[in-house]
């Protein structure tokens, strides 16, 4: 039966969608794609071309819909929208259509939350003068003849009267300053003062010599620079002055050179590029006013111009009455909560507990229906719109990946293109007044996109993508060099087949261990890959108790002060049991909001954590107040209060450090900046000896010099290698059960290298003696590692008796550590079987020759992860030598004959290939506890 109502439609259950939605968008922050952007050509480099190819003859009235003006509406829709965004935040995002007839034109605008009053006034005053300007624009001048009585009255007149200090400003000026009025806020809260920070960060711009060329350009720089600094922000309040800021960084937004000196030279650095970036935007209004100039010339029907925000009866989404939990979600898809389904779907630093706590506090929140999704229902529901809509809709920013998906699906219009971002609690809301027609069209646009979530879901995590900046600066992301796009589409594919596949062995073995689970008998259970397996190889995917790197299982800690709590918990009653608990946070949201993401050395995060613990255990600050502050965005201004009012407690250590800090509570870290790491490198050098300092780390010799050298800036930070890395290996990781073994291993190296610098934190009588970088190199090249952390550590906290196996393994030299099942480990520690494949030792040694194609090797890394949580490395080793690998399995669990065949290694040890395993050097994982 025909429905009006999009929900109702076949194939659609909004719970659902929106469950779906919110479990992909907790998927690497939400970035689910690279950015794509709509094929044209940089519009801003088009507007200032001095070879302009379009032809715009004024005398002749243009449609904006013809074909060949395409280009200039599409830029104008999107400057209109960029405009209607007049404060910065998500909140202020606009988009726009238009509808143009022959007497008149209809710009509709959009934003994600409700136009005020004044927006409303301030559109309707705002297309009486645009219409008067159009108007003008098209009137010829009229042709007067007056005696010359006259023209020597309006000469004197001219030079004695004071007419011109309240001469009326003109159409085109009350057009500029209008606009200037409506953006202000922006201008002065969010453009200025970025501009401000930003030329702080560049005092000298860098020009090389042979670029004389450029000399104008630069000086218009530095006479923006002198601008900025010589005027008061009390007198931005007049809009002449405003109106200076915004002309002069369009002048240089359009001079010759400027983008070449900041962004594109080889001298260019970060601190440049962000500053071109504040002055694109700085200048982008009067570009935007001159792109309308040329509208208005062009198009005569801009004479009865409507500028006309949506009602706020478009924007009304409720929250769902019966959310899907996230046990629910999984099984729609056909899984079950394990962590190695988290892990899948979400990424490897998920767990459970964490996936569960953020997919229930989004999915009870509010739903948002985005500008584009306002527009789209509004040209479908309202007549004569959607047959005579321009075909495209104009953006203050790139649209979401769902917005970009439902508007590319729906086939009827497009935009500038798509950050590749998915934001929670996106929907369609329920709408009624659509045509059963269009109700049906957008109940199937909709089941479409549904559908390409639970694909997207399927789909393999691999290495987290870069977030992308959803501002546009010319046609491209500011940021993003667009390489993920121009990857060999054949090797993506390649790439993603294998992953689906070692996920869907992964999902098989997960499969296996709940049946075992339930305790249900199977006579045999059928393997996709190796054939019919008996219940014994569900013995073999026991879990030992407590957690470990190949599990993934949950990490521990007390949970007293949460378990008390009778509503939603926040970040801030994470921090809060953090702090009784002693514990390094590791919930996302906490790491983000209060301060932790944007400190990258693990020494300066205990500091940050000793902060809170004065708040909360001195101060008896609450986790509700904690989390109140930093929704106010007043964290710093409340820490302060709280510890200037306190009689007793002055904050120890932490709060004189807090106060020269204070950064940390307000800009976001770039997570992708080097900068801050390399701080740590170049603390480093000061421990070599001094012909060492002059060179790079990379030159240092022996070997052992250098492999060491990434162990002492790695400590300095708090820092400890991935198992990607040679140093994860030589420096006894590898012999590690878990992560808090790992973390251990790390706090003992940072212990032996740091103690001794000035900042430390540990206690005198605690800290270990004094040890010298080649004192350490030297002891690693000859096995005396051991020996030199019994003679210098004192701290229990810092024993390397505790982790026996870690001794053993440190106890040789290193040409003597290289046993296959190290290399074996660290195979399966990479999990990513595609681009770090088994060298061929861990081949020739473990049986993975045996294997024919993929699906194999998949299925024998599963089986040695779960045998290993069982078995002792070298126990297996010396199996793997004696060729009875499949009796130690058959030791610790009941195995089946299919196996064996896998797990033979009767090979030549002469055919034996040595090899490596490839070192990226810039991954690691900051200590956590």
């Amino acid at each position: 039966m025909a429905n009006n109502s999009i929900w109702l439609q076949p194939g659609l259950n909004q719970n659902q969608f929106v469950a779906l939605t919110n479990l992909l968008s907790l998927r690497n922050n939400g970035q689910v794609e690279p950015t794509s952007i709509y094929e044209e050509p940089d519009p801003d480099e088009r507007t200032h071309d001095s070879d302009d190819s379009e032809s715009i003859d004024t005398s002749v009235g243009q449609q904006l819909s013809s074909s060949g003006n395409d280009t200039l509406k599409r830029q104008f829709l999107d400057d209109i929208a960029e405009f209607a965004a007049k404060e910065h935040g998500a909140r202020f995002v606009a988009c726009t259509a238009m509808r143009e007839r022959e007497e008149d034109v209809t710009i509709l605008i959009a934003r994600n939350t409700p136009f005020e009053p004044s927006d409303f006034e301030f559109f309707d005053k705002f297309s009486d003068l645009v219409s008067s300007w159009s108007s003008h624009q098209h009137t010829p001048p009229a042709i007067e003849t007056r005696s010359w009585i006259v023209e020597w009255t309006n000469y004197f007149w001219d030079i004695f009267s004071t007419k011109n200090a309240s001469q009326p400003l003109s159409i085109e000026d009350a057009v500029w300053h209008d606009m200037l009025k409506y953006y202000a806020i922006r201008i002065k809260s969010t453009y200025i003062p970025k501009l401000k920070r930003n030329f702080r960060k560049c005092p000298v711009i860098p020009v090389s010599p042979e670029d004389t060329h450029m000399g104008s350009s630069l000086t218009e720089i530095e006479n923006l620079r002198r601008l900025v600094f010589s005027i008061s922000d009390l007198d931005l309040s007049h809009l002449d002055n405003l109106s200076r800021f915004v002309l002069e960084a369009n002048q240089v937004r359009t001079s010759n050179y400027a983008k070449a000196i900041l962004v594109d030279s080889q001298l260019a650095t970060n601190e440049t590029r962000k500053l071109w970036e504040s002055i694109y935007f700085l200048g982008r209004l009067r570009s935007a006013f001159e792109r309308m100039t040329k509208v208005l010339l062009t198009f005569p029907s801009f004479e009865k111009a409507r500028f006309v925000p949506l009602p706020k009866a478009n924007i009304t989404a409720q929250s769902l009455n019966n959310p899907l939990g996230l046990e629910k979600t999984l099984r729609f898809l056909g899984l079950n909560m394990t962590v190695t389904t988290v892990n899948t779907l979400l990424g490897p630093s998920w767990t459970i507990k964490g996936a569960r706590k953020k997919f229930a506090e989004i999915q009870g929140q509010q739903l948002h229906v985005h500008a584009e999704v306002q527009m789209l229902l509004h040209l479908c529901s309202t007549s004569g719109w959607h047959a005579s809509a321009y075909n495209y809709i104009g953006c203050s920013k790139r649209s979401c990946f769902m917005c970009w998906n439902l508007l590319r699906t729906h086939r009827r219009y497009s935009t500038r293109g798509c950050h590749g971002r998915l934001y929670s609690r996106w929907t369609v809301p329920e709408f009624t007044d659509l045509a059963i027609d269009q109700a049906e069209a957008l109940g199937m646009t909709l089941v479409q996109i549904q559908n390409s979530l639970v694909k997207k879901l399927g789909s393999d995590f691999q290495h987290p993508g870069r977030l992308q900046k959803t501002s546009v600066v010319g046609g491209s992301s500011i940021i993003g060099d667009g390489s993920a796009v121009k990857e060999s589409r054949s090797s993506e594919l390649s790439q993603r087949e294998n992953a689906l596949t070692q996920q869907r062995i992964a999902l098989s073995f997960e499969r296996l261990e709940r049946e075992r689970a339930k305790n249900t008998p199977s006579k045999a259970v059928i393997n996709p890959v190796l054939g019919e397996y008996g219940p014994a190889l569900a013995d073999l995917l026991d879990y030992p108790d407590g957690p470990d790197r190949l599990s993934g299982g949950p990490r521990g800690g007390s949970a007293s002060y949460l378990s008390t709590l009778r509503r939603a918990l926040t970040p801030g009653d994470y921090l809060y049991q953090d702090c009784i608990d002693d514990r390094m946070p590791d919930d996302p949201d906490v790491l983000e909001n209060f301060g932790f993401q944007n400190l990258p050395s693990y020494h300066d995060r205990t500091k940050l954590l000793g902060l809170y613990q004065g708040l909360t255990k001195y101060l008896k600050v609450t986790a509700e107040e904690l989390n109140l502050w930093q929704q106010e965005k007043s964290l710093i201004t409340n820490i302060i209060r709280v510890h200037s009012e306190a009689s007793s407690f002055r904050g120890g250590i932490y709060f004189p450090w807090f106060l020269q800090n204070t950064h940390i509570l307000e800009d976001q870290r770039d997570p992708n900046d080097i900068k801050a790491y390399m701080l740590f490198i170049e603390e480093a050098q000061t421990f070599l000896e001094p012909d060492d300092q002059q060179k790079h780390w990379r030159e240092l010799q022996p070997r052992a010099k250098q492999y060491s050298f990434e162990i002492l800036w790695m400590a300095l930070m708090g820092a400890r290698p991935n198992p990607v890395q040679e140093t994860w290996l030589k420096f006894g990781f590898c012999a590690c059960r878990n992560e808090l073994e790992e973390n251990k291993l790390g706090a003992i190296y940072t212990s032996l290298l740091t103690d001794q610098q000035k900042d430390c934190l540990v206690p005198q009588h605690l800290r270990s003696k004094p040890c010298t970088f080649t004192e350490f190199w030297q002891a690693y090249e000859s096995g005396g590692l051991v020996k030199l952390m019994e003679d210098k550590i004192k701290n229990r906290f810092a024993d390397i008796g505790e982790l026996p196996l870690v001794r053993e393994y440190l106890s040789h030299s290193p040409s003597n550590m290289n046993l296959s099942v190290w290399s074996l480990k660290q195979f399966l520690e990479t999990n990513d079987y595609t681009i770090y494949p088994p060298i061929e030792p861990v081949k020739a040694d473990y049986g993975f020759l045996n294997c024919q194609g993929f699906e194999e090797i998949c299925a024998l890394a599963e089986i040695y992860k779960r045998l290993l949580r069982a078995a002792n490395p070298l126990e297996l080793h010396e199996a793997c030598v004696e060729n009875r690998l499949f009796e130690l399995a058959h030791k610790y669990h009941s195995m089946d004959e299919d196996h064996r065949r896998l797990m033979n290694n009767s090979y030549s040890r002469e055919v034996m290939l040595e090899s490596s395993v490839p070192a990226i050097t810039h991954m690691y994982i900051l200590n956590e506890g």
